[in-house]
């Protein structure tokens, strides 16, 4: 039975449409990453709860997520004196994983963004071997400049030179070689060996051709002291990301 994964509950969304317009559209994109190497996941499903504020009626919607990791759902909303106004939830269900999540959300407009990384069952830690709190704040200074990393283009030009820029700082940064790049994601391979640092650049569209592209790590930490080493690693990669595209940018 799949187990629930409590996912992003995402803020009112107001949008303004013409006044000649009856409703407006809402767009919401899901993208479902492994936690510990950063790799999309397929067949993650999401399932939505939907609430149009102007006339109070509610909907649900549900995507599974494709090889890339990503569904997304489309609402057709009322539109009111102010405009339209949505309040959406969801939650992501998949086998083999565990039921808490990771996430982080964005908005650009009636587009909005979530980011769920998912934990295998079999990868967490065992019972008991919890983390002290020296790891407990800097997996939390992790999580939050993972959060903080991410770079907006304002056209496919400069995305596209970004996306690339951001897979030489991959290379340069990242003990695992490069596995797969798409249009949307750099992933490495994941970590096998203790210490070793993997990496996933993602690419998320906003309107039109803007995007925003963001890192995140992963690490084989086996043990106190190796986990220490690798979270202090992570953190100055995922900090060190920005500093590096800007002065990439510059010297183009």
């Amino acid at each position: 039975m799949n187990k629930l994964i409590p996912a992003l509950l995402l803020a009112t969304g107001l949008a303004a449409a013409p006044a000649q317009a009856a409703e407006t559209i809402f767009t919401w994109q899901a993208t479902a990453l492994d936690a510990r190497s950063g790799a999309p996941i397929e067949g993650v499903q999401f399932n939505w709860t939907f609430v149009d504020k102007t006339i109070t009626k509610t909907s649900t919607d549900t995507c599974t997520s494709n090889n890339l990791g990503i569904c997304s759902v489309r609402l057709s909303a009322k539109k009111g004196p102010a405009g339209a106004s949505v309040f959406g939830q969801a939650t992501a269900a998949m086998d083999g994983y565990e039921p808490e999540i990771d996430y982080q959300w964005r908005e650009d407009g009636n587009l909005k963004f979530l980011v769920a990384k998912l934990t295998p069952a079999a990868a967490r830690p065992a019972a008991g071997a919890g983390d002290s709190a020296d790891l407990k704040t800097l997996r939390s200074q992790l999580s939050a400049a993972i959060d903080r990393s991410g770079i907006q283009c304002m056209s496919k030009v400069q995305c596209d030179l970004m996306f690339t820029l951001a897979e030489t700082y991959v290379a340069k940064s990242a003990d695992m070689k490069v596995e797969s790049v798409t249009p949307t994601t750099i992933s490495t391979f994941s970590p096998n060996r203790p210490g070793a640092i993997g990496m996933t650049i993602l690419r998320m569209r906003g309107q039109g051709d803007t995007s925003v592209i963001s890192v995140s790590t992963s690490c084989d930490d086996d043990g106190d002291s190796v986990s220490k080493a690798c979270l202090q690693r992570q953190l100055r990669i995922v900090k060190g990301f920005k500093g590096f595209m800007e002065s990439a940018l510059m010297k183009t």
